[in-house]
């Protein structure tokens, strides 16, 4: 019987709770799961960031708070369908789950127009990050 790699694991329980997850915007896309070996010399920042995905200076890069970034998706509204309320409780329980596994989470916006989104948190006992990214469009 062989064991699992711990970051396959953690990758695939990502992979299955964002599952389906569509995150809306002009065009909605889907989550990835994700995982950075942290080569940098510097933490976790919007320059760090800029230097390990190679982007250009002019790159807008920016951060927001985990909670906005959820916002518009885990909140339950009065007027949603059942089918809604199951989305958001996905939502949810993603976020959860996203808490769980990693600390120090973070979300970080890259470009404009199309703007690539990671949600991501350190590993614990590594120093390499792991989570989400998807697509955003904000015209």
């Amino acid at each position: 019987m062989s064991t699992q790699d711990p970051i396959d694991i953690l990758l695939s329980r990502l992979e299955q709770a964002s599952a389906g997850l569509l995150y809306p915007s002009e065009s909605d896309y889907p989550f990835e799961a994700i995982y950075w070996e942290w080569d940098q010399d510097a933490p976790l920042s919007s320059e760090s960031l800029r230097e390990y995905l190679e982007e250009d200076e002019d790159t807008p890069i920016s951060e927001i708070p985990l909670e906005r970034f959820f916002r518009p998706v885990a909140e339950e509204k009065d007027w949603h369908s059942d089918e809604e309320r199951l989305e958001v409780q996905q939502y949810q329980n993603l976020r959860k789950l996203l808490e769980q596994l990693l600390q120090d989470l973070r979300v970080f916006k890259v470009g404009d127009i199309e703007v690539d989104v990671f949600i991501v948190g350190k590993v614990p006992n590594t120093e390499d990050y792991a989570g989400l990214s998807t697509v955003v469009i904000e015209t």
